[in-house]
């Protein structure tokens, strides 16, 4: 009700009464229509309209009465389309996969995730927050391996999709596998149920699809289908809201969402309709980073500025990237994108900026690259640096060795008891770790065992302490001996030596493409065919002579000397 202001004032705002009262209706009308009469849902159409639609009919119901609105659910034309639709607001809460989820959100910073898909799996019946995506094969093709799709048909669904493309070409360049020149023929199917029926009408010979997809066609069709490759876990879809929507409202369906139970009759709806749906879990935007490194894969060639090679410090930032320099360049040149050096501290923070992207090319050294392997599967071995030794030869080793003089008439490790014995430090391989792990083998505990235990910290150190008497014993590395037996004639005595100890390892982050991956290990093999490049480090003091492709088993050694450490008692 309105209420006349005093009489004296009437008289002035007589002509404006009539518009006040308009403009107070108009007020009244806009805040009882606030609360919203209908929501709209999106998802992009992985499956037929009509058997989305039918699928979540009884999700939509149950909201409806939940929220005590109408619901209305869309299926879009694509994945692109969803995504324009939350932005405008049109579609106010989105069912999302991971990709699209994250280039969403990257796109619309707004975009805020309320909830996480849980789904049982087909076989073990675990409920799980993830599922994979499937490389599959007919039985009847006998195709049972990657390499048997060799010039083979083969069909992925979208290049949005996740477990369709994404996840399954990451695992493809994994492999060294550049899907355009391997297989002879490559469709883009859309949708997962096609990949399965190109596979029965024979059109393709492999397909990329998910595991629960095949688990429901090998209910339908029988035992016929071969798992040949299986990706890496995906993040189940992301329940999210549009900037545009109330924010109370979107944390009202994220409770009534989370508070589902497999058992509740609304999920054995769905699931009754072909829907493997066990609810919904907490879920927030960082669960999704392992999907933006698999997006990396294939977007940074066209986008990317530079390329960083990180490396950890050994000398002043200053003389490192003077002695890298070159090498830059050249890289440079071979991939046409500037490269660049990052010293870091240490080899943790080496290895976090190869697992979240920040680096590009990563030199390890051999116990940093082993634990760098084991925390990120993915990371790509792609070349050992080689070192040319005081004696002249060229090799992609070393070894440690346990050295006396002669004159001390130690000859055996059985003749270490009570000796004094020095190491370098506990950072070094040749001078420790490797040492170490020969005197643990034979149940040699050095504080037990020597008399007096040093830390010398540098290899020469070693000589210099063994000539003036001051141990009897040390551990150094086999040039070293070598320059010190140039030096002081044959005085020295190897009482044994290492395993091959490997130079450090070149790797390739798992956000780079296989195209690129090999320009940068083509790069790196051949820089000894380049004379004017080769005279370029020497005068830059680069300590190394070049690059040879091993594998991942040539550092095996370390592995088994880590394990020695951890694991062998001392008796």
């Amino acid at each position: 009700m309105l209420y006349p202001v005093k009489y004296a004032l009437t008289q002035h705002i007589k002509p404006f009464r009539a518009v006040l009262f308009l403009l107070l209706a108009c007020l009244s009308m806009i805040a009882h229509a606030t609360p919203n009469t209908t929501i709209v849902f999106g998802m992009a159409p992985w499956d037929t309209t009509a058997n989305l639609l039918r699928k979540h009919q009884p999700l939509m119901t149950w909201l409806a009465q939940k929220l005590k609105v109408q619901t209305n659910l869309i299926v879009t034309r694509d994945y692109a389309d969803l995504e324009q639709q939350l932005a405008s607001g049109t579609i106010q809460i989105g069912f999302m996969p991971a990709v699209s989820y994250v280039k969403a959100k990257k796109n619309m910073p707004g975009l805020s995730i309320l909830a996480g898909v849980t789904d049982q799996h087909p076989v073990t019946g675990h409920y799980r927050d993830h599922y994979r995506g499937i490389i599959v094969t007919l039985k009847s093709s006998g195709i049972t391996t990657l390499a048997g799709l060799k010039n083979k048909r083969f069909g992925f669904t979208d290049k949005d999709s996740s477990s369709g493309y994404k996840y399954p070409l990451q695992l493809l360049n994994e492999k060294g596998i550049d899907p355009e020149q391997f297989f002879s023929q490559v469709f883009m199917l859309k949708k997962h149920p096609k990949v399965t029926q190109a596979l029965l009408n024979g059109a393709v010979d492999g397909g990329a699809t998910f595991d629960v997809h095949v688990a429901q066609e090998t209910e339908k069709y029988g035992d016929i289908f071969n798992v040949i490759a299986t990706t890496n876990p995906i993040p189940f879809d992301a329940v999210v809201a549009s900037p545009h929507f109330s924010r109370s409202r979107a944390n009202q369906i994220k409770s009534l969402l989370l508070e589902i139970k497999p058992e509740d009759q609304v999920l054995q709806q769905m699931r009754q309709k072909g829907l493997s749906t066990f609810g919904w879990r907490v879920t927030n935007d960082s669960n999704y980073n392992s999907v933006r490194r698999v997006l990396n894969v294939d977007a940074r060639d066209n986008n990317i500025k530079q390329l960083i090679l990180g490396i950890t410090q050994e000398k002043s930032a200053y003389q490192m990237h003077k002695m890298w320099s070159a090498l830059l360049q050249h890289l440079s040149n071979a991939t046409s994108i500037p490269v660049t050096l990052q010293v870091v501290t240490d080899e943790n923070a080496l290895m976090s900026r190869m697992e979240n992207g920040q680096f590009d090319i990563g030199v390890f050294r051999p116990f940093a690259y082993v634990r760098a392997k084991e925390k990120l599967p993915q990371l790509k071995y792609i070349a050992t640096l080689v070192k040319k030794y005081a004696n002249g030869r060229v090799a992609d080793h070393y070894n440690g060795v346990l050295i006396s003089l002669k004159s001390r008439n130690i000859n055996t490790l059985a003749d270490l008891k009570n000796k004094r014995f020095a190491f370098t430090s506990k950072g070094s391989t040749s001078g420790y770790l490797y040492p170490l792990a020969i005197l643990k083998q034979h149940k040699i505990e050095p504080k037990s065992h020597f008399s007096h235990t040093f830390m010398l910290k540098k290899h020469n150190k070693i000589i210099k302490a063994l000539l003036s008497n001051a141990i009897d014993v040390g551990a150094t590395t086999d040039d070293e001996l070598y320059l010190a037996t140039q030096h002081y004639g044959d005085i020295f005595t190897t009482i044994t030596q290492t395993a091959d100890i490997p130079f450090d390892a070149i790797t390739i982050g798992p956000h780079i493409s296989l195209s690129m991956e090999k320009k940068i290990k083509q790069a790196l093999l051949n820089i000894n065919q380049n004379p004017k490049l080769v005279q370029k480090l020497k005068q830059n003091r680069w300590k190394y002579y070049g690059f040879v492709e091993k594998n991942d088993a040539f550092y095996d050694s370390v592995r088994h000397v880590r394990d020695t450490l951890k694991e062998t008692p001392v008796q």
